[in-house]
């Protein structure tokens, strides 16, 4: 089996949801996976990481999402290595500015609505008070002709 394919493969079949919620539990993971020496401990440790964001996953899913886990601990470690930064930072960042591109874009869309709904009541107010001057025009008209 050929490692970065099958991550990759792994990687293309999970939800964007599924992985943020895998970089969650990978921040517990790396706490203990420096403890870890052997790989069955370091597959029992990721897939402990990952029963806390996923109590209902079989046990084939945990097996999948931990070596997905793995990887990606492996791939920020060697970027880390590299760069010398935490190789949590650039995904933790990219999350975050990704929610707050989207808190943004709902305000925003609130505020939009809002208008919309304001403009929607004025020109309501508008057709009424115009259908009354017409009533009161009607009946004057009425009232005069008797």
């Amino acid at each position: 089996m050929d490692i970065a394919r099958e991550y990759l493969r792994i990687s293309r079949s999970l939800s964007y949801s599924v992985k943020m919620r895998i970089l969650l539990a990978s921040r517990s993971f790396s706490h203990g996976a420096s403890h870890q020496h052997t790989d069955a401990a370091l597959r029992q440790g990721a897939k402990n990481a990952l029963r806390g964001h996923f109590p209902s996953a079989s046990a084939q899913q945990l097996e999948v999402m931990s070596f997905y886990l793995i990887c990606r601990a492996a791939i920020r470690d060697a970027g880390r290595v590299q760069s010398g930064l935490s190789p949590y930072d650039s995904d933790i960042d990219a999350w975050e500015s990704k929610r707050q591109t989207m808190n943004e874009m709902a305000e925003e869309l609130s505020l939009k609505v809002q208008m919309a709904q304001e403009r929607n009541a004025k020109f309501q107010s508008t057709l009424s008070n115009m259908m009354k001057k017409v009533s009161d025009t009607s009946s004057g008209i009425v009232s005069n002709l008797k």
